[in-house]
């Protein structure tokens, strides 16, 4: 027998809110942001602040906190190279000592990979795409 479940709203059990996530496989977080020129949040989900610590290198803050620093962060980036010879590269956390990874903000670092020189680079994307999975605090 096959059921149908029709509804508008699911609310928390005190029915004041949503359903909270923090057990199931769930983004805790995303961000799309602009990362060349003045960096722009163009949509997230848990983001407070975003930060431009200068070329490929950006900080996205919670607004709501991971319960540690052990949580998964997934990123892509679009607009680098435009004449193929280069890949593009973006990494919430690296090995630098400089980049910065917390239960309450992670550090992100851009840039592209030359597939004709092997050489590397800091470098601005158009669209910066961060996603967090993990437990809140």
């Amino acid at each position: 027998m096959t059921s149908v479940l029709n509804v508008d709203t699911i609310a928390d059990k005190a029915g004041t809110g949503p359903v909270s996530l923090t057990k199931q496989i769930a983004a805790k977080m995303w961000s799309c942001f602009n990362g060349t020129g003045t960096v722009a949040t163009n949509g997230s989900f848990n983001q407070s602040t975003l930060t431009d610590n200068g070329t490929g290198d950006q900080t996205v803050a919670f607004t709501n906190n991971m319960n540690n620093d052990d949580y998964s962060s997934t990123g892509t980036c679009l607009g680098g190279s435009t004449d193929g010879t280069n890949y593009s590269i973006f990494g919430a956390e690296n090995t630098s000592a400089a980049v910065t990874k917390t239960s309450s903000n992670v550090q992100c670092t851009s840039g592209y990979v030359s597939n004709t020189t092997a050489a590397a680079a800091h470098i601005n994307h158009q669209e910066m795409n961060l996603v967090i999975h993990g437990d809140l605090a």
